[in-house]
């Protein structure tokens, strides 16, 4: 244990050191763009060629001082932690974690949402907000595929922000307000996830398997967004926290909230049946006890009333359900995840030290090894029942693994401490692990892309990068722009249309291309007139072009014969403001023809 005035030393240098990363680097690099010194910055940033000032500053920040600063950080709550939190209860360490998101992210409270949030939970919280919660008249809205507000019905998020947005008429503070309960959902989720650890191991072990996965790029991420996901996994947690510690009622309240919560929450239910199930009939203690049985009836109830009402009801009649679930639909894109391999590794051995123990007769039956490693059980059946439901689910966007990152790092790390039983190496290995994913929190092992697909951007922190340059193009367009029709992607169009959300701080007229547009007065594309593309101005942002339009569109949604009136730069990312659209209508016809012919080939019009 370090000395006193070591520690406070060391503690209060990984401090400073982490703010002078934090707010001196972007002013060192200006300062060196001011003073012409373009051959450092080409250096650092890997240029042929002079770029724009927020080139060099998104590029710095996305692979050199973010990383820096987010290890620096972390360094700094391991070394207290390490002399403080490793005795605290849950509570303390809740806040504890807290505390740490406060302090390590205060620049990002006053962050817009970002990405799929604006046209999923936060739309339909805009309608509520706007149409005085009538839940009723939401119910007969068309659903997102067909331009309408009506994504998640069936839960309570959509209600809870827009119980916010009324009750928080000023946009920072809404958003200031937002991101601390995201920050304390994601707190309480790690102090669970500890005390569950706690019950295998001792607890300087816990304490560094909960702060590896506080590190994880996917997390760090997900705690600075205002999306379901966090809240998600708050009640899955929970539910994880409370059936350890046998309080089977409240583990199917839990369950039941976050299938609530999100409509994948169900997998938490199941998880949760399965244990009281098994129990009911098998367990050593819980054997015939109607206790264990009333938490899986509360969430069973949920979980065949979440499943009714979102196929039956919710996409009754639509193609949504039929194309994102079916038969091992998920195979295909979840073999390729290491992590897969990982979990499937730990669940057999498991399995294997059962039949080991049978063989020796150390173990008289699966109910007396369950009552044994019951705490392990428990995590073996949260992690399968992801993996039970991602496998035969298409909808393998990285923000819904979020759920799977504690139940499979408790699972690997019950693999890995079983084969390395030192100690010393042990806390070594979760060190050296924590530094790396700190380091990675910017996408680091990930493949980099210059174009924005911001379900893609939400897995690291590297979606500050599109939010940076989204929030600069918004400002320009207020300031320069507002008098004209500004023609805008999915995502921006969203976010430019509603002030609440903090782009923007007045009322835009806002026109969406190719995606369909009919709530919150956002107009949908159709061909212009002469006289409207005189006073319309286009956002674009570089996009992938589908392999089978090519041939047809060789530029999109600019290309030459635009007019681009400015253009930002911010790292690899880039935006631009342009005035034509021309390869804008020529693949809105293109579809029109596409539809045409579908109509056709089915008899719906000669």
């Amino acid at each position: 244990m370090l000395k006193p005035k070591i520690f406070w030393g060391l503690f209060i240098t990984l401090l400073t050191a982490a703010l002078i990363v934090e707010f001196g680097f972007p002013q060192w690099i200006a300062y060196q763009y001011h003073h012409n010194q373009f051959d450092l910055l080409n250096a650092w940033t890997h240029s042929d060629v002079q770029q724009s000032l927020t080139f060099y500053i998104g590029y710095m920040e996305e692979f050199f001082f973010g990383p820096l600063n987010m290890v620096l950080g972390g360094l700094a709550f391991c070394l207290f932690g390490w002399r403080y939190l490793r005795d605290v209860n849950v509570r303390t360490f809740a806040f504890a974690v807290f505390l740490f998101l406060c302090i390590t992210k205060f620049e990002i409270l006053t962050f817009p949402p970002y990405g799929d949030a604006l046209s999923g939970p936060l739309a339909e919280a805009m309608w509520l907000y706007k149409h005085s919660f009538n839940y009723k008249l939401l119910a007969e809205q068309a659903t997102y595929l067909a331009g309408g507000p009506k994504v998640y019905f069936f839960t309570i998020y959509p209600g809870f922000i827009a119980l916010l947005l009324a009750l928080i008429p000023n946009v920072k503070a809404f958003l200031i307000i937002n991101h601390l309960i995201v920050f304390l959902f994601g707190a309480i989720a790690m102090a669970c996830l500890r005390a569950v650890l706690l019950n295998v191991y001792d607890k300087s072990q816990a304490f560094l398997a909960t702060v590896l996965c506080l590190s994880m790029p996917l997390f760090q991420a997900q705690v600075e967004q205002i999306n379901m996901e966090m809240m998600l996994l708050f009640f899955s947690m929970l539910a994880m926290y409370f059936t350890v510690q046998k309080k089977f009622i409240w583990a199917g309240l839990m369950a039941a909230c976050a299938a609530m919560a999100k409509g994948t929450g169900i997998l938490i239910c199941g998880a949760v049946i399965l244990i009281c199930v098994f129990l009911f009939f098998w367990g050593k203690e819980e054997r015939f006890k109607p206790r264990v049985l009333w938490g899986a009836v509360v969430a069973f109830s949920f979980l065949i009333g979440k499943y009714y009402c979102t196929f039956h009801i919710l996409h009754h009649g639509t193609e949504k359900a039929s194309y994102l679930v079916g038969l091992f639909l998920g195979w295909k894109e979840n073999k390729r995840l290491p992590v897969l391999y990982l979990c499937g590794a730990s669940f057999l051995l498991f399995v294997g030290v059962y039949l080991k123990e049978q063989f020796r007769k150390q173990t008289k039956n699966l109910a007396e090894y369950v009552h044994k490693n019951y705490t392990v059980f428990v995590g073996m059946v949260f992690m399968l029942a992801w993996w039970g439901l991602f496998i035969h689910s298409y909808a393998a966007i990285y923000r819904y693994r979020l759920l799977l990152v504690p139940f499979s790092l408790f699972c690997v790390f019950y693999m890995v401490q079983y084969l390395v039983r030192n100690k010393n190496v042990m806390a070594g290995l979760l060190g050296a692990a924590i530094v790396f994913s700190f380091w990675g929190s910017y996408g680091y092992l990930y493949k980099k892309e210059d174009v924005i697909i911001q379900y893609v951007g939400e897995r690291s922190l590297e979606y500050r990068i599109d939010l940076k340059i989204q929030m600069a193009i918004a400002k320009e367009i207020e300031e320069k722009f507002s008098n004209h029709i500004v023609g805008a992607p999915f995502i921006m169009a969203q976010a430019l249309a509603f002030p609440e959300y903090g782009y923007v701080s007045k009322k835009m007229d806002v026109m969406m291309y190719d995606f369909p547009a009919g709530y919150g007065g956002i107009r949908e594309y159709k061909p212009l007139q002469k006289d409207e593309l005189l006073r319309t101005i286009w956002i674009g942002f570089k996009t992938h072009i589908p392999y089978e339009e090519k041939k047809v569109i060789e530029y999109y949604p600019y290309g030459p014969g635009d007019q681009v009136i400015e253009e930002w730069m911010w790292g690899m990312k880039k935006g631009v403001l342009f005035r034509g659209g021309q390869y804008i209508e020529r693949k809105y016809l293109l579809r029109q023809l596409k539809i045409r012919e579908y109509l056709k080939h089915h008899g719906y019009r000669k």
